[in-house]
């Protein structure tokens, strides 16, 4: 679930998202991302059992070290802002990496080299046939 910064959702807003979450037992299945990170601090202690992460953009590089320092659940950086260093540095802090990708098998194949761990494509299976192939090549 992507939401708005806090200028746009109020806390009562948010709030209300986790008590839907809440009331159809999805709490241990709900993602919350965002690029407003104290919308998602108030979340994580509203429902602290949700999954928080920040969209990472090259101009917002403090969501990525508050990610690192274990604030947030995950890192989802956007697709032209991953690379190995991002993806070793939050492996490193025990973050896993979701990555926004291009229904390209080179693009795939890239990050999936460099450890990313999670893949949004316009193509939603194209990821796990790419490096199904893949597998199969290096048996």
């Amino acid at each position: 679930m992507c939401l708005p910064s806090a200028q746009e959702l109020s806390l009562e807003d948010a709030n209300t998202v986790c008590q839907l979450v809440a009331d159809h037992y999805l709490l241990d299945k709900t993602l919350i991302m965002s690029l407003d990170f104290a919308l998602v601090r108030e979340l994580k202690k509203m429902a602290p059992r949700i999954c928080t992460g920040l969209f990472y953009q090259q101009l917002l590089s403090e969501n990525f070290r508050r990610t690192l320092r274990g604030d947030l659940d995950d890192l989802h950086p956007a697709q032209f802002t991953v690379n190995k260093r991002i993806v070793r540095q939050a492996h490193e802090a025990g973050v896993p990496v979701a990555a926004v990708v291009l229904p390209q098998k080179d693009w795939i194949l890239e990050r999936w080299r460099w450890g990313v761990d999670i893949f949004n494509c316009d193509d939603p299976g194209m990821p796990r046939h790419v490096i199904e192939a893949e597998l199969r090549t290096l048996k």
